[in-house]
């Protein structure tokens, strides 16, 4: 079954879609201004739109109103303070847009102005309803953005190959390979093993031996483990 959803009023008809084509010029049109918006800018990575896709869908609890290979358009019910204050009122709709374009990831949001608030990131209205979508959601996006980032440097290092001219172009001292590895540390699930190794007292340096013996052999060829050494300081805690 389907779910049909009816809006009271029209939002989208105000706001203006951004151009696909960097060349064309941003218009937006003059009754926008009756409204709030906001608009940020995300690393460009091929895997950014269709993980923001899928977030604001499945975890933001958007609806997708429009998508394609290059642009996602949802929209969202929410209770501003106003509404909260007021049940009668209806809830406002969010219109949230992504576009990848070859100049970069755009994001703009779209809000209905609630009465009396035309400017809700000022100082007076630095809590409005808005204002805390627009921080949370940004917020999250660029964060999303930075994780897909992380991805593709450390999977370049696994890649990377001095003989292999395809690789030439990643260098593995101009990435920080520490926070991109802490990173995804955080959104991975952890599995420990106990390993049976010498009490400390006395062992001298067999424990040391047996750990780097164990590491180079599930790093090995034998598991058909695809494994790069990270240019990482031992004195940095990634865990």
């Amino acid at each position: 079954s389907s779910d049909i959803i009816v809006l009271e009023k029209c939002i989208s008809r105000n706001v203006a879609i951004r151009p696909a084509s960097p060349s064309c010029p941003w218009t937006p049109c003059w009754n926008e201004y009756f409204l709030h918006h906001k608009t940020w800018e995300l690393l460009q990575e091929g895997g950014v739109l269709p993980l923001i896709t899928k977030r604001r869908n499945e975890i933001g609890g958007f609806i997708i109103l429009m998508q394609d290979d290059s642009r996602a358009i949802f929209a969202k019910f929410v209770k501003s303070q106003e509404e909260e204050r007021f049940p009668s009122l209806s809830h406002s709709v969010v219109i949230y847009q992504v576009l990848s374009r070859t100049d970069g990831i755009f994001v703009d949001i779209h809000m209905e102005a609630s009465r009396s608030t035309f400017y809700p990131f000022h100082g007076t209205h630095s809590s409005t309803t808005f204002s805390g979508i627009y921080e949370r959601v940004k917020r999250r996006d660029k964060d999303c953005a930075r994780n897909v980032r992380s991805r593709t440097n450390l999977l370049a290092a696994l890649d990377y190959n001095i003989n292999r001219p395809d690789t030439l172009n990643f260098h593995p001292k101009e990435v920080n390979q520490a926070e991109d590895a802490m990173r995804l540390i955080k959104l991975s699930a952890c599995t420990k093993r106990k390993l049976r190794f010498f009490n400390d007292q006395g062992s001298g340096s067999a424990n040391e031996l047996l750990c780097s013996l164990t590491t180079d052999y599930i790093t090995s060829d034998s598991f058909h483990t695809q494994a790069a050494k990270l240019t990482i300081d031992q004195n940095i805690s990634i865990l």
